[in-house]
């Protein structure tokens, strides 16, 4: 099972990393409420304890590995 094991922001679009070293990508704009939030708020979030899944308490936003396969 692919797990996340890091995220970052370029250019508008957010990124991930897998436990197996594949790197997937998705536009901003496919999560409003991420393209909406400031740097802060965009990296205040918590991997799942199962690894498949993004948490972003401060802007209520969750976003399963599933939206980037």
């Amino acid at each position: 099972m692919k797990t996340i094991e890091k995220i970052w922001f370029v250019d508008e679009r957010i990124y991930l990393k897998t436990n197996d070293g594949e790197v997937l990508n998705r536009p901003l704009e496919a999560f409003p409420r991420l393209k909406d939030a400031n740097e802060m708020e965009r990296n205040t979030y918590k991997i799942g304890k199962f690894g498949d899944d993004i948490r972003w308490e401060l802007i209520d936003e969750d976003i399963h590995i599933e939206s980037f396969l």
